[in-house]
């Protein structure tokens, strides 16, 4: 019996020779073991553990070159360009956007700066640049005022869309007309663009700077108020083209035979031109208009209406 569970152990153990590539199979276990097996569980187990000491150690690094970086004097701000500003100054600008020499170029963040200068309400767009080692550039688009706008009981600048921009204040002040709005919505300033791009290209009898107000309604179209001749416009919102045309015929006649101080108002209805009249009756009297015709310059026809009192 004791031969027999000799064989059988014998069987069951495959030892390994020396030198050679035979391999022992553990009667106990019954599992086949590699070479080098363990050792490669354990060289696993350590490369584990140290990547992460390893990323650790390369932020670190990283963290202490940026704080190297952002104090190093050859970093410092030494130049700032600033461009595209009219009504803002340079150092405003600077301002705005939280710049200012001496500080280090790395450690300012240019959409922060950008975001600043658009918190600027007179700021339509900007643009930051950084060239290093020491140069900043700022670049803006200002709005550009077109309008006063009364609202809240305050005075406002306002752009061509009637945007409020800013209050009115006594530094860089700029004398523009006044927008009142009667019973209307901002989308008449549209009629107000056109003749503001009317007025530039010469095909009005007056400039936009020599209106004191505008009124504008639904149903009683456009007013003007010029301040230095003291007359009234008022125009239709339709065919505003040829009411133009008149109204620089009639003006143009006006001019010319001398009768222009004597007008109060002008008003444009359909094709038809109203001018209404003013004289000085006696010395220190009050204006009172005058009756006379009106003329229109379609055709040969004239328009009369009649005097007010």
């Amino acid at each position: 019996m004791s031969t027999s569970y000799a064989t059988s152990c014998s069987k069951l153990q495959i030892k390994r020779a020396a030198g050679s590539n035979r391999y022992r199979r553990d009667s106990s276990s019954r599992r086949l073991e590699l070479p080098g097996a363990r050792s490669g569980v354990w060289q696993w187990g350590v490369s584990l553990l140290l990547w992460p000491l390893f990323i650790i150690a390369a932020s670190c690094a990283c963290l202490l070159l940026y704080r190297y970086a952002t104090s190093h004097e050859y970093f410092t701000l030494r130049e700032i360009e600033v461009s595209g500003n009219r009504r803002l100054t340079s150092a405003e600008i600077m301002q705005a956007g939280g710049v200012h020499l001496g500080m280090n170029t790395l450690d300012l963040a240019m959409h922060d700066v950008r975001a600043r200068l658009l918190g600027n309400p007179w700021v339509e767009s900007a643009k930051v640049a950084r060239e290093l080692p020491s140069t900043f550039r700022l670049s803006v688009v200002e709005r550009e005022p077109r309008w006063w706008v009364q609202q809240e009981g305050g005075l406002f600048y306002a752009d061509e869309q009637g945007r409020i921009i800013a209050p009115v204040e006594p530094r860089g002040f700029i004398s523009l007309p006044l927008i009142r709005l009667e019973n209307a919505d901002s989308s008449l300033l549209a009629v107000l663009n056109r003749l503001q791009q009317m007025a530039e290209a010469k095909r009005l009898p007056f400039t936009m700077q020599e209106v004191g107000w505008v009124r504008l309604s639904q149903g009683g179209g456009v007013e003007l108020h010029l301040e230095a001749a003291n007359i009234t416009i008022a125009m239709e919102h339709q065919g505003l083209m040829d009411q133009v045309a008149r109204l620089r015929a009639v003006w143009d006649d006006l001019t010319q035979r001398g009768e222009l101080e004597q007008v109060a108002a002008l008003r444009l209805t359909g094709e038809k031109l109203w001018v209404e009249r003013t004289m000085q009756a006696a010395v220190g009297a009050k204006p009172a208009t005058e009756s006379k015709p009106a003329t229109t310059t379609k055709g040969a026809q004239t328009s009369k209406k009649p005097a007010r009192s």
